[in-house]
């Protein structure tokens, strides 16, 4: 028993299984772009975190850079204060030593042996230039 199907009959089944097949399309399609968007806003929201993240790291850049120009700065200070404090010393090391120099010439001429240190003493050099002895 097989059927005959007509001309319009078999026109209307191409017709429905082509509308099928196109509504299957557009869902897939659909289904697609919804998919791709998806996809679109995960990228934008990575590149958007990414971005964050670089910006925290610009800042983070920024003052590490910033305390590395501080420390280059005191060392420059405490550098140039050194320098000041030895130069300093080092003008200030030839009047102290000529002043030393000094109070030991002056010191060379003073009989030293020939002075009595106490006044005792020199009560008692006294008595005995004069045969005073007491």
């Amino acid at each position: 028993m097989s059927k005959k199907i007509s001309q319009q009959e078999l026109e209307a089944k191409i017709e429905e299984a082509r509308k099928e097949q196109e509504e299957k399309d557009k869902k897939q399609l659909e289904d697609l772009r919804n998919e791709i968007a998806d996809d679109f806003k995960e990228i934008k929201d990575k590149i958007a975190e990414l971005e964050a993240k670089q910006e925290s790291n610009k800042k983070l850049y920024q003052v590490v850079m910033s305390f590395a120009q501080n420390l280059v700065q005191y060392e420059s200070v405490i550098t140039s204060k050194y320098e000041e404090e030895s130069s300093f010393i080092l003008r200030m090391e030839y009047p102290v030593q000529r002043v030393m120099e000094v109070i030991v010439e002056l010191l060379k001429e003073v009989d030293v042996e020939k002075e009595p240190a106490t006044k005792k003493q020199q009560v008692q050099g006294y008595f005995e230039k004069e045969n005073h002895v007491y």
